[in-house]
């Protein structure tokens, strides 16, 4: 379907504001989602603003929206003399907010006209509805399967299900190493976002790691009673039990740069990111197009996941599908609950624990700052969506909380990259669980690595949909779960997801506490008011 949308007018300021709840109406039916839209329209109202202090005379502008199924182009038209608007701002703020409004911005200059275009593309939805509906799907077909003949159900396993399934494993595979390695180089080069707030933008880079390091393995502490784990290896030696750590080391150190890639050694792949990303971090501002290159390729390759990603529905409902059609199936599902059942238990002690130690900081009423907090978790919970919530998590930490304005919207930008808490416990639950299910021997080594690739896999997980299957798929081949875990987790992930959101949002709000008032950026007075 094509639609077009053009109005021309000269421009003032009354025609800023105009086209700014023009282009909030054109987005929302394009059914963009309410954070990009806010963003997006912001930019092009400043881009306005540029256009029009470059000039003491009136300029003609066209505006053009142009629709073609998934796909929106934004046209700016201004006559005049040669201008381009995203070159002339000063100010810091402004091109982050260029920078992160979702969508790339060109300028050209032909036939003494100026344009910009902005190219739209809907953001990708959530897998949550499709994978419930696959579930149900599943388990109506499976049950109906049993009144088929068996050598039917056989003969479907054996030449559809079954190579189905297999092929799309081995895809996911071969992405996973690519995908991490270059998300974790593209994650190390740095984020400009924290230029406005100079030192301490830097510091937020280091601390926000550190708590996150220090809350996943608390998460990991407090898991440890409620699972009954196989710690038969634990007591068998001292001295064995250290060679065994030592050498897991010293395993570490990958023998060339190729052999990672060909032979799926996931933690080879990561040990060489991390050694790129360094080494490209220290000269990014000497080489930015090299920068700049990885970046491009970063995007690609998270594309083209987004797209095989896809997919996973129809991987869960085969998957689950062959899994009724066998005999024992209600055997594989037993124990399911456990996972959902202490995941919000884990988040709640992790909550309770946080908000004590922000009410003994700036001694005040903590329960209120949470109650404050509660609307972004509940748009968090319902959604899965971080950024469906990003409106009222600033509105809520500079209305309610007293955080300063320039601190709280950079603040949250970074800390959402940086401190993704409830995903970090969400594979930490999981990696108990699937240890105590399918009786892996626990040592000191084992959880170490556990602990490692948590906290790594939390950092590098690419925001596409189906990112946890993914990096799962990395922390189930290295601590030695079948694949049979994959589809189980794809099954828990419906109802999790929303739970792991919400605890983000909670942690990171109280975080952006924290730091506020390190760094001389909250009003105390006003926290305590509450």
């Amino acid at each position: 379907m094509y639609t077009k949308k053009e109005i021309v007018f000269v421009l003032d300021a009354h025609k800023v504001d105009q086209v700014g709840r023009m282009v909030e109406k054109i987005l929302a039916a394009f059914k963009m989602e309410r954070g990009s839209t806010l963003k997006i329209k912001l930019a092009i109202e400043d881009l306005l603003i540029r256009i029009l202090n470059s000039s003491s005379f009136p300029r003609t502008c066209r505006f053009t929206f142009l629709k073609r199924f998934r796909h929106g182009l934004i046209k700016l038209e201004y006559d005049g003399r040669l201008f381009n608007p995203l070159e002339s701002g000063d100010d810091e703020f402004s091109k982050i907010m260029l920078r992160n409004m979702g969508a790339p911005c060109e300028w050209t200059f032909q036939n003494n006209t100026n344009q910009l275009t902005i190219n739209l593309h809907k953001s990708i939805k959530s897998n949550a509805p499709a994978l419930l509906a696959a579930i149900v799907a599943a388990v109506i077909l499976g049950l109906c399967s049993r009144a088929v003949p068996e050598s039917i159900n056989t003969a479907a396993s054996e030449y559809l299900i079954t190579p189905f399934r297999s092929t799309y494993l081995s895809l996911l595979n071969s992405m996973a190493g690519i995908l991490l390695f270059f998300s974790i180089i593209a994650g190390l080069c740095g984020d400009e976002d924290t230029v406005p707030l100079g030192k301490k933008g830097r510091l937020m880079l280091i601390r926000l790691p550190i708590v996150l390091i220090a809350l996943t393995a608390l998460s990991y502490l407090i898991l440890l009673p409620f699972f009954n784990l196989n710690y038969s290896r634990i007591i068998s030696g001292g001295e064995s039990q250290a060679e065994k750590i030592i050498s897991l080391l010293w395993g570490l150190v990958p023998s060339n740069v190729i052999a990672p890639f060909i032979d799926g050694n996931l933690i080879h792949v990561l040990i060489f990111a991390l050694i790129f990303g360094g080494a490209l971090s220290t000269v990014r501002e000497r080489y930015p197009v090299l920068v700049s290159s990885v970046n491009g390729i970063n995007n690609i390759v998270m594309f083209v996941t987004g797209r095989i990603c896809r997919l996973i529905p129809l991987f869960v409902f085969s998957s689950l599908l062959n899994l009724i059609m066998t005999p024992g199936a209600l055997d594989t599902l037993r124990g399911v609950y456990k996972p959902i059942v202490m995941m919000p238990v884990v988040s709640i002690i992790l909550i309770i624990i946080v908000f004590i130690a922000l009410g003994l900081k700036y001694r005040c009423r903590s329960y209120m700052a949470l109650k404050a907090m509660l609307p972004a978790w509940l748009i968090s919970i319902m959604t899965g969506s971080p950024i469906a919530a990003y409106n009222t998590n600033i509105n809520i930490l500079e209305d309610r909380l007293g955080v300063s304005k320039r601190f709280s919207r950079i603040g949250l930008s970074i800390s959402g990259k940086l401190y993704p808490m409830g995903v970090s416990l969400y594979l930490a639950v999981m990696v108990i669980y699937f240890a105590e299910r399918y009786q892996i021997a626990v040592n000191i080594g084992w959880l170490v690595m556990a602990l490692l690739l948590t906290i790594i896999l939390t950092f590098a997980g690419p925001p596409v949909p189906g990112e946890l299957l993914i990096i799962f798929g990395v922390l189930a081949k290295q601590l030695g779960f079948p694949e049979e875990c994959l589809l189980i987790l794809a099954a828990v992930d419906v109802l999790l997801d929303g739970i792991a959101t919400g605890t983000s949002c909670i942690l990171r709000n109280a975080e952006l506490l924290f730091e506020a008032g390190i760094y001389k950026e909250l009003d105390i007075d006003k926290l305590r008011k509450l």
